[in-house]
């Protein structure tokens, strides 16, 4: 019978010393988690030993992302102030796309976004947040599966990481940059599901027995992820990171003039 992983779970604090240490330049995360477990509030928690990170808010407006605090831009090369602090070696941390409020800004917010995967790739040592993974890849929305996928293959060259986030590992079937996802980060981080899939495919990409993952990631307490690297002898850590301290505004100021004409309130 195959040995059982050990298990550990950490304090925030005593998972981002280990963390810092641990998530080296060019190494992807691949992150698997529904709509309510708090994979937003994972991402920016492990993204805080990164000095420059480009966030792709390809929703046209997220409001969990919004919470991040961080200034946001629909400029692209990036304005001269941003493009002075890194040179300036001051950190940056930006939000790429403004709210969308009709579908010419959708489109134009989905060629921002194409374009800045595509100079990444040029431009290396970016960290880049891809929150809506199946958004930002499948060919019906901004359609850079293409240019994700040559990162995830490419960039640890040019220092580039990845950290990627989805609900579901099936989105490999309508990209593959859905694959190259989970093939190629060197961590993985899953909440709680039961869904059988994604214990699975858990345990194909980080080599440990289907039996065990499908047992662990059902149980996990609500909002807590378990961390999982390559190495099938490395523990199993498990985290619950705090919860966002910046409120985000309310939506009602990102709405469409349609929708101000429907429902009321400011366009």
């Amino acid at each position: 019978m195959p040995e059982l992983s050990r298990v550990v779970v950490l304090s925030p604090d005593d998972f981002l010393a280990w963390w810092s240490k641990s998530w080296e330049v060019g190494q992807h995360v691949a992150i698997m988690g529904m709509n309510g477990s708090g994979k937003t509030t994972l991402e920016h928690f492990l993204l805080l030993p990164r000095k420059y990170i480009l966030a792709l808010d390809a929703k046209g407006y997220d409001s969990s992302l919004s919470a991040y605090g961080w200034p946001r831009t629909d400029k692209w090369p990036l304005p001269h102030s941003m493009r002075q602090a890194v040179k300036d070696g001051d950190p940056l941390r930006v939000i790429i796309g403004n709210p969308a409020r009709s579908e010419k800004q959708w489109a134009s917010n989905n060629v921002l976004m194409r374009r800045v995967l595509k100079d990444v790739f040029l431009q290396g040592r970016w960290t880049v947040l891809v929150d809506e993974g199946i958004i930002i890849a499948h060919r019906k929305f901004v359609d850079a599966g293409d240019t994700l996928d040559r990162l995830f293959i490419t960039a640890r060259d040019r220092g580039v990481s990845l950290v990627y986030g989805v609900q579901r590992p099936s989105i490999g079937r309508t990209s593959p940059a859905g694959l190259s996802a989970f093939s190629q980060s060197t961590w993985v981080a899953v909440s709680r599901t039961r869904d059988e899939r994604v214990h699975d495919r858990v345990a194909e990409i980080c080599g440990r027995p289907k039996a065990e993952m499908r047992g662990l990631i059902a149980a996990l307490p609500k909002y807590c992820w378990a961390i999982l690297g390559l190495d099938p002898h490395e523990p199993i850590r498990l985290v619950t990171p705090p919860k966002l301290k910046v409120v985000p505004k309310s939506n009602a100021t990102h709405q469409s003039r349609l929708s101000a004409l429907v429902w009321g309130g400011a366009a």
